[in-house]
């Protein structure tokens, strides 16, 4: 009896702490929107830095989980949106990714990796994760909005794997990874046709070791599975070129892998079983698969 009153009161205690954490969450975004300016981040390196650290520095000793991040985005869900408010639009994504980042960190220097996925059940939130710096595992599954994954991993920021599934909306991860910034794995799953998604992977010194895009029968590009390494040239700003589409994978001119060796199947396996139960184990092998084959990517 004693017992289960202990877990009774352990419990009431984390759901106070989280009820806590939401809030200050909440008040700090208010604040964010009301006093900070835009000014079009991916343009202005300086202000993404201003406002980002106004961030990290006051809620540096806030222990927010990953579920307090995520019932923050579920209370402002289309809130704002690209063709309405603009400025707004963009300052509140660009805090969910200020919090991803924070989050991220503070998990590293506990020696904790950050597995973060979220689904968002057909909410719109434009920019979500704006100008995330610093990501481990990122999965944003069944999410509508204009510029989702914008500028992610930024001005030499850094992921490890980035996956989109299921989203609508235009320009989707719109130079993510640019401007010297590095992600090892990129995917993105077009259950749905996205319009003018994946412009600037990459683009102005940044990297992407392995990007893979699945599109379906009304997209854009062809239908099926197309792929950059980041040994074919030239990655350009419409991502064409890099691109090629099975099962013509040419690698470079002394080089060819298959299909098979990339084990893309045993990849969007993955993702096609994706769900809030077994996210953290399912991109845990997806990262394992890219590890497994990263040495096929070197010149």
């Amino acid at each position: 009896m004693f017992k289960q009153l202990k877990g009774i009161e352990k419990g009431r205690e984390e759901k106070e702490k989280d009820q806590k954490n939401l809030e200050i969450l909440l008040d700090l975004g208010d604040e964010y929107i009301k006093t900070k300016t835009s000014h079009s981040f991916w343009h202005r390196e300086d202000k993404y830095k201003e406002h980002s650290q106004f961030v990290y520095d006051t809620l540096k000793d806030v222990d927010f989980n990953a579920n307090d991040l995520k019932s923050y985005i579920f209370a402002k869900q289309g809130l704002y949106t690209h063709e309405t408010a603009l400025d707004e639009t963009i300052l509140l994504g660009s805090y969910t990714g200020c919090l991803l980042t924070l989050l991220t960190r503070k998990n590293k220097e506990k020696g904790k990796a950050t597995n973060f996925y979220i689904n968002g059940n057909g909410m719109r939130f434009d920019y979500l994760f704006h100008c995330a710096n610093e990501i481990d595992k990122l999965v944003i599954h069944n999410f509508r909005g204009d510029c989702i994954g914008n500028a992610i991993a930024i001005y030499g920021g850094k992921a490890n794997l980035v996956a989109g599934i299921d989203l609508k909306g235009k320009f989707i991860f719109q130079n993510a990874g640019a401007k010297k910034g590095k992600i090892k794995m990129f995917l993105g799953d077009e259950k749905i046709q996205n319009e003018k998604s994946y412009l600037s992977l990459g683009a102005q010194d940044g990297e992407i070791n392995l990007a893979i895009g699945r599109r379906p029968n009304n997209a854009r590009f062809k239908p099926g599975i197309n792929l950059y390494a980041k040994n074919i040239k030239p990655y350009n700003h419409r991502y064409e070129g890099g691109l090629i589409t099975h099962p013509d994978f040419s690698f470079s001119k002394t080089a060819k892998k298959t299909y098979k060796d990339l084990r893309i199947n045993e990849i969007f396996a993955l993702t096609d079983s994706i769900n809030n139960s077994n996210a953290e184990e399912r991109m845990d092998k997806i990262f394992e698969i890219y590890k497994s084959i990263e040495h096929l990517l070197e010149k």
